[in-house]
């Protein structure tokens, strides 16, 4: 299920959604392009994440946006 995306560009957008795989759930945050048909469709650029890591995942990425401002 898609929670969100961000365009990045005009042919490609980040994308995190819920999947599950071998009965685990996941948060993957992964590239998408344009292709010519007028469809996105994935890339390997991206990560998949277990609930178990994407608290500390998150702190990290705010402490990174603090930095930048």
């Amino acid at each position: 299920m898609i929670i969100g995306e961000v365009a990045k560009g005009n042919n490609q957008k980040i994308i995190v959604a819920t999947n599950e795989y071998k009965g685990k759930e996941y948060v993957d945050v992964r590239l998408h392009y344009l292709y010519k048909d007028g469809e996105f469709y994935p890339t390997k650029k991206g990560i998949t994440l277990t609930s178990e890591v994407i608290p500390e995942i998150i702190k990290m990425i705010n402490k990174g946006a603090k930095e930048l401002k």
